[in-house]
């Protein structure tokens, strides 16, 4: 794992100096060692955090005649079967087994599409490809690492890291409009586009030619084209992928370092525990967060029992109000742009504690989006059943009836007639919960102007055409994993770790287990029990019949009450007047009457706040990181 960028100017030279800053300030992701190449007016550079080949895996990494040169972030897991086969090829090779080399002799061997189509793993790297006077950029399938790029004027600049291209000197730090609107929506930005006007990110699957001073995107890879097998029997599909999570998990255990799991007590890690428990000789280490005396939110009887069972060396990490202020500044430094998962503060601070210990660790995300595990992908498969339990019921009504109530509310508040702030509307493609209606963004921005709400409106739709031909589960899961796992999810997870220079590997996010899983019939994903159907039958040989049947619980934060209690002050003083307005885009007045209504009436609506706690936060760090780089 490192941190990779480089710096490229059509009009002069680059200056050591501030490339050096560049590479440095990535030292996190990489404090095991650094390179740097400098040819005139191209630049790369990594900072490398050591888990492959420890002795000669040293980047810049070039090919024999000095002509091709590659910085890299990421594993590739099928390296040694891709360097025999090129060794087969008559390539030969220096190091021992780095998988960065494999990527300069595939590179000459298949091109950037053909190397990429093969690669297997998590991954970012760039190709300064002198002969064709050219620079390449890939990203992997899913985004689990990330690469972000700026062409402004003659220059071009990438890095893994937002803070790194500011210290190019050629970033603007200004909010992009539709951005904003796009977060406020989700509680991140989606698609190619960050919060700053002025960065851009490579998008999973994507590959980027830079050369004369313009940029070509391209993608070599996509979910498969949406056909329901119905040639296998429910029990063919179970034993099948038994075998292809065994031989994934063991693949991702692929180290020279110490290696741990993160351990919620959910059917996703403890899967993973289990089955790399199945491939160690030692027993493994384990993680998990718990929050004392929160019930719905402490799963650690749950982690702690899973932990014994596999005979796991077993950390329990606590966590709490007091802890959150001790690490929000750290985890707001390291998220890069903002992204109001609440989930992002434990992991941080259970990441901070791990790296002590290990430096990889398996995790069990990208399961729900795969396998279809989130309640609300029921309504694509049983549309009854599902609206029968959510709006007939009576816990429904009683829900029905404190809307009413919250509208009262905000109608005074607001002085019209908005949404209900806790039970903002749902994707209808995906079911995924927004943060915000369109009637709150437009309270919330200046001048929001009709052509955006209407991109807002149509942008899953524009994200789901490919697979227009899919099941509608299909298209739910194919929008959820192209925005809510490539841009929360993985974020989440890969600068939470590395900010502690830990690598994260999602074993679930295996190109070949999603495509396996993707065209099997809906209802061997979601069945009148729940989701991940197929994933319980192939592993319910394995694991505890109590952890296979569990109902999902998220990772989450009671914010609603904790944002009355102690960390009251600290919202406060994260939305004061002059935090919000130098935004530039946010009003003022709408967030004190968001804040009222759930400080004085009761109403949870802890994520909006939180959302726009994280935005000002984040806004406050990478001003002062502009300003300290014009010092």
């Amino acid at each position: 794992m490192c941190g990779i960028c480089g710096f490229l100017k059509s009009g002069g030279r680059v200056d050591r100096q501030v490339f050096d800053r560049m590479v440095d300030s990535m030292s996190h992701r990489g404090p095991d060692d650094r390179g740097t190449l400098l040819r005139g007016n191209k630049a790369i550079g990594m900072r490398r955090l050591s888990i492959i080949d420890l002795a000669s895996g040293r980047q810049p990494m070039s090919n024999e005649d000095g002509s091709i040169h590659v910085v890299y972030n990421g594993e590739i897991y099928n390296h040694m079967e891709l360097r025999e086969e090129l060794s087969k090829k008559g390539h030969r090779f220096r190091t021992d087994h780095s998988d960065t080399e494999v990527l300069i002799h595939g590179y000459e061997e298949w091109g950037i599409e053909g190397l990429a189509r093969r690669l297997n793993g998590i991954y970012a790297f760039a190709v300064l490809d002198e002969p064709e006077d050219r620079i390449l950029l890939v990203r992997d399938r899913f985004g689990v690492k990330p690469l972000y790029y700026s062409l402004k004027g003659d220059s071009f600049v990438f890095a893994s890291e937002v803070k790194t291209l500011l210290l190019s000197g050629s970033i603007d730090t200004t909010f992009s409009d539709e951005a904003l609107a796009f977060y406020l929506r989700y509680q991140f930005v989606p698609g190619s586009q960050t919060i700053l006007k002025d960065v851009k990110k490579l998008l999973p699957a994507e590959i980027l030619e830079y050369r004369d001073g313009n940029v070509r995107t391209t993608t070599y890879w996509d979910f498969p084209s949406p056909a329901i097998r119905r040639d296998e029997t429910m029990e063919d599909c179970a034993h099948r992928l038994r075998e292809l999570l065994f031989d994934t998990v063991k693949r991702q255990m692929m180290s020279d370092v110490p290696i741990g799991v993160f351990l919620s007590g959910g059917l996703d890690s403890t899967i993973i525990a289990y089955l790399m428990a199945r491939n160690s000789e030692v027993p493994i280490r384990s993680y998990s967060i718990v929050f004392p005396g929160e019930e719905g939110f402490d799963e650690s009887a749950f982690s702690s029992k899973v932990a014994e069972a596999v005979g796991s060396d077993h950390r329990v990490i606590a966590f709490d109000e007091k802890r959150l202020i001790d690490v929000v500044d750290g985890v707001i430094e390291s998220m890069d742009e903002p992204v109001a998962d609440p989930a992002m503060v434990p992991t941080y601070y259970m990441a901070g504690v791990a790296a002590k210990d290990v430096k990889v660790v398996l995790t069990g995300e990208g399961a729900d989006e795969v396998f279809a595990g989130y309640p609300y992908y029921r309504q694509f498969v049983d549309k009854s059943g599902y609206m029968a339990e959510r709006y007939v019921s009576l816990k429904a009504v009683r829900a029905g009836l404190k809307t009413l109530k919250n509208r009262m509310f905000t109608l005074k508040e607001f002085g019209c007639l908005v949404d209900d702030l806790e039970l903002p509307p749902s994707s209808s493609l995906s079911g995924f919960p927004y943060a915000m209606s369109d009637n709150l963004i437009m309270l919330f921005m200046k001048d929001l102007s009709p052509t955006l709400i209407e991109r807002l409106q149509n942008y899953e739709a524009e994200v789901a055409s490919r697979v227009n031909d899919g099941t509608p589960l299909q298209r739910a899961l194919y929008v959820d994993t192209k925005l809510w796992l490539a841009e929360d999810l993985m974020l989440k997870l890969d600068r939470m770790t590395m900010a502690h220079s830990l690598e994260a590997r999602v074993p679930f996010l295996d190109h070949r287990v999603v495509e396996f899983v993707f065209n099997m019939p809906d209802e061997f994903k979601v069945a009148s029990s729940g989701g991940k159907f197929l994933l319980r039958e192939a592993m319910k040989d394995i694991i505890d019949k109590d952890i296979a049947n569990r109902t999902k619980q998220g990772f989450n934060l009671p914010f609603n009450r904790w944002f009355r209690g102690r960390l009251r002050e600290f919202v406060q003083d994260s939305l004061t007047k002059e935090s919000v307005e130098t935004t530039g885009l946010l009003d003022y007045e709408a967030v004190k009457r968001l804040l009222r209504c759930h400080m004085e009436y009761g109403m949870n609506t802890a994520r909006p706040v939180w959302m726009l706690v994280v935005l000002c936060l984040w806004n406050r760090h990478i001003r002062r990181l502009a300003a300290s780089r014009e010092v």
